[in-house]
């Protein structure tokens, strides 16, 4: 685990707060780190730390998420599937309040990768699997 005995723990409270409040969207890494104080080396090991907690998580190299809002769009997607049989990315995005795009299909993809909806046609209609 990464050593913060230097880092304000107010500051990594910050971080949580920023990316919770952040919902879907796509946050800058260098404005996330400036407005919790920190100087780019300690924020890139505090985001670290905050994943191995699983606090937040990593749906690309460049795009991370809070583990609540991650749990918030499984749960709309769980429901939507289990009314419709299917959700396409476009449907999905309309039910995420805002989400563009990009966000609404690397969360999908997340998803298909953890083995929780599978992509079944070119349309990006996602199916439940094993659920």
């Amino acid at each position: 685990m990464a050593n913060l005995k230097n880092i304000d723990l107010k500051a990594i409270e910050n971080i949580l707060s920023i990316f919770e409040k952040g919902k879907f969207a796509i946050l800058d890494p260098d404005r996330v780190s400036r407005l919790a104080g920190l100087r780019k080396a300690e924020f890139g090991k505090v985001v670290n730390l905050l994943k191995e907690r699983g606090e937040l998580i990593s749906l690309t190299p460049g795009i991370v998420v809070h583990h609540k809002n991650l749990e918030l769009a499984k749960n709309i997607l769980i429901e939507n599937i289990n009314k419709n049989e299917m959700l396409d990315t476009a449907a999905f995005r309309d039910l995420l309040d805002g989400a563009g795009r990009k966000i609404a299909l690397e969360i999908l993809e997340y998803f298909d990768r953890i083995s929780l909806t599978k992509r079944i046609d070119n349309k990006g209609n996602r199916v439940l699997v094993n659920f």
